[in-house]
């Protein structure tokens, strides 16, 4: 009876449900998340499960499909993870009649579907474990992080231009952002090169009004963004 259960489960019609059922459900949530962008937009700072306890009982029908998309999603991994481990079972115990390469060939999809679970628990983990804040900053200026607000003061804010002899010349190559905590310790802060202090991991970001002319008008209409993860737990 289990095996029944368990073969209807990961029946790949289900997965083609269930993935009718998120689309219809995304493009819904989309509707309203159109409608009431800020609302929707303090998802971008919160855990999914503080936002959602704090709304779902004073808006409900703005709301309601954020909890049935993890429904579907959560039924979909599961789905997959069924359907995979299924035809992992069957081609292990065909493997004796195919060769070694092809057996690996027929093996690779199923692999895929199980890095596929992986990055949806990345994603979920992202969405459930940190707290986001976007400050901007600038040379001198002092940022306070989480809700403990600790201070760190901008030291210096040094960006390194793409060689003169490239074709990406006048673009900026790398920002250098120096901190300093109020216990007197630098901090070096770089684009795709994050740090973890005092229980923030620390982001660089960036965002552009509008390209101009000459670098040196854009560097001024530049305004640098740092991204702090708070986790909700001490660590």
């Amino acid at each position: 009876m289990i095996r029944r259960i368990w073969n209807i489960l990961g029946d790949i019609k289900v997965s083609f449900a269930l993935l009718m059922a998120a689309s219809a459900t995304l493009f819904t949530g989309s509707l309203y998340a159109g409608d009431h962008y800020s609302l929707f937009n303090e998802l971008n700072h919160l855990r999914i499960q503080d936002w959602v306890a704090d709304h779902i009982t004073l808006q409900p029908e703005r709301v309601w499909w954020i909890p049935l998309l993890f429904i579907i999603m959560g039924c979909l991994g599961a789905n997959i993870f069924m359907f995979a481990c299924n035809r992992v079972a069957a081609l292990v115990r065909q493997r004796k009649l195919d060769p070694n390469i092809r057996f690996f060939h027929l093996l690779t999809p199923s692999l895929i579907h199980f890095l596929f679970l992986v990055i949806i628990l990345g994603h979920l983990m992202t969405f459930t474990l940190d707290r986001w804040q976007t400050t901007p900053i600038k040379q001198q200026s002092r940022v306070e992080c989480g809700e403990e607000r600790q201070v760190l003061r901008v030291q210096s804010v040094r960006d390194t231009f793409f060689p003169e002899n490239s074709a990406m010349r006048d673009n900026i190559f790398q920002t250098r952002v120096t901190l300093k905590n109020e216990e007197g310790k630098e901090i070096a802060l770089q684009f795709t090169k994050p740090v973890f202090i005092d229980g923030h991991y620390l982001f660089l970001d960036k965002k552009k009004e509008q390209k101009k002319k000459t670098w040196k008008q854009n560097l001024e209409k530049t305004s640098k963004m740092m991204k702090t993860a708070t986790r909700p737990i001490s660590i």
